[in-house]
């Protein structure tokens, strides 16, 4: 890959870095300065980069031009390098193309959008992170916020979440590991199995679909309603003094098994 275009912006001030592209991959580092640096790098030709960076108040917009006609398999790949004192918000909205966050980021929120491509998160940390993908794979390390977690064809796998989380599989598997829930976790896959491990001493309100089967160290203790007879229910654990309602588990797997676990 030959580095084409670099850009570098002062970033103090700055609340929002928007990124909107179509065919390349993203790559998020931090840096110690007090600025954003934009490196693109393509695969052939020595023509210039064409991303374009507009600041207005506390936004930077990073916006992708046009590329210059090549004939032949043409990829690119943007390098981003953040401040580590930035802690605002991120939107990223990629067409085709992946995005991987290689460094652990604190925010106030992450948005990454992609219409072909895989999310890699290495760790994060933000009141609120969305990740949306049509073709490709979700894989997290650690998350650190409330999560929300789409995709169309791939497998969503988190190593561990701390807080709220929805995901949605339309075709493909979930494995999630939450070691500090809050008041929801719901999962779903259309196409694929789903592996939960949670804390052994959690309080939860459990609620499971499935035509399949469900394998959980608390099977014996659900119940199936004579109305939904795959649907499996149940209160688990105890209550503690410092909890005032349990956490609601909802899952739903259609034609595969549903396996739940204890942390190690």
């Amino acid at each position: 890959m030959t580095l084409v275009n670099q850009q570098q912006v002062e970033i103090v001030g700055v609340l929002n870095v928007n990124v909107f592209c179509k065919d390349t991959n993203i790559i998020l580092f931090k840096n110690d300065t007090s600025s954003i640096i934009i490196k693109e790098y393509k695969s052939i030709g020595r023509s210039i980069g064409s991303f374009n960076t507009e600041k207005s108040g506390d936004t930077i917009n990073i916006i992708e031009g046009k590329h210059p006609l090549f004939f032949g398999a043409v990829r690119y790949t943007t390098e981003i390098y953040l401040p580590k004192i930035f802690t605002g918000n991120i939107t990223l909205k990629i067409g085709t193309g992946n995005v991987q966050l290689n460094d652990n980021f604190a925010l106030d929120s992450l948005t990454i959008e992609c219409s072909d491509g895989h999310i890699s998160l290495s760790e994060v940390t933000a009141q609120k992170i969305k990740l949306q993908t049509s073709g490709g794979k979700v894989q997290c390390g650690i998350i650190n916020g409330d999560t929300e977690i789409h995709t169309k064809d791939g497998g969503i796998f988190i190593d561990q979440l701390n807080g709220n989380i929805l995901a949605d599989a339309k075709s493909g598997k979930i494995q999630c590991t939450v070691a500090k829930p809050k008041e929801k976790i719901i999962l779903s896959a259309g196409d694929g199995s789903i592996t939960l491990n949670i804390p052994k001493d959690l309080y939860f309100r459990f609620s499971a679909k499935t035509s399949s089967r469900i394998k959980a160290p608390f099977r014996d203790s659900l119940s199936r309603p004579i109305t939904s007879n795959n649907t499996y229910q149940g209160i688990i654990g105890e209550k503690n003094e410092s909890e005032n309602e349990p956490t609601d588990i909802k899952i739903t797997a259609k034609d595969y098994r549903i396996t739940v676990d204890w942390i190690d």
